[in-house]
């Protein structure tokens, strides 16, 4: 029987073409290193089928990370795979299990603390595997805001239901990661946490537009019309002399003329 073979079934075909099933991926790494002999693709196919004689793959392979990969598009077939013999491959192998990924969020944390004792302090005392400072892009800054990343489930449930965790005398509010790679920025006020439908702040019209409103005008113009564009227009600069103290007050103190 051909290792590698394929089983086709008369629902797989579908007008003359071929639907593939789903593919079930197991890995294992070795305890020390696969031997060479194993990367031979004949070798491999032999030596497998030996172990695990009857079995149905669609491939398998050594990858570059030195992992055995084999595939499979019968679930069926999934766990007679994972168990193949512990001290195959010389050296011994063990399955590569995926682990859940569960991320935090630490609020308001000083931008100047020790990171690798706080690494191995929320290590040993919280099992988070891994703390990252959070950087704005935009100024380079650090940010008051940590990323920790853990697998342990149990430990992070009981974290987000305490909603802290402590680093020396201090709690830190702790809250499930809700944000991408960088946290919401608010596009009004500029701070981190929110965006600019939820900004707190009291809107104001952007500094920018009013140092130079011809290009958002000109969007306005193209899209709506000269109608809508001088509307927007006048209340930008309406709005603007509300907003300015100067413009509020009838006299302007140490009045002079530039020439």
């Amino acid at each position: 029987m051909n290792f590698f073979k394929i089983v086709w079934t008369m629902s797989e075909w579908r007008l003359g073409s071929y639907i593939p099933d789903k593919l079930y991926t197991i890995k294992f790494k070795s305890k020390k290193n696969f031997p060479e002999w194993s990367k031979d693709y004949f070798k491999l196919e032999d030596f497998i089928s030996k172990i695990k004689p009857g079995s149905i793959l669609t491939s398998a392979f050594i990858n570059k990370n030195d992992e055995l990969v084999l595939k499979t598009n019968l679930m069926s077939q999934v766990d007679d795979l994972k168990s193949l013999p512990e001290l195959a491959f010389e050296f011994g192998i063990t399955e590569i299990t995926k682990q859940n990924k569960h991320f935090l969020a630490l609020h308001n944390v000083e931008t100047n603390f020790d990171i690798q004792r706080s690494r191995n302090y929320l290590t040993e005392n919280y099992d988070i595997d891994d703390t990252l400072i959070m950087v704005q892009k935009s100024t380079g800054l650090k940010l008051k805001l940590v990323k920790e990343v853990m697998s342990n489930t149990d430990k992070f449930n009981q974290i987000i239901k305490d909603g802290h965790i402590k680093i020396g005398y201090s709690r830190i509010r702790v809250t499930a990661w809700r944000f991408n790679t960088m946290p919401d920025q608010c596009f009004k006020c500029q701070k981190l946490g929110h965006a600019a439908a939820k900004c707190p702040e009291k809107q104001t019209v952007s500094a920018a537009v009013h140092e130079d409103p011809a290009p958002i005008l000109k969007i306005i113009t193209d899209n709506l019309g000269l109608k809508y564009s001088n509307q927007i227009e006048h209340f930008i600069f309406a709005n603007q002399d509300e907003q300015d103290p100067i413009m509020l007050s009838n006299q302007i103190d140490n009045e002079y003329e530039q020439s």
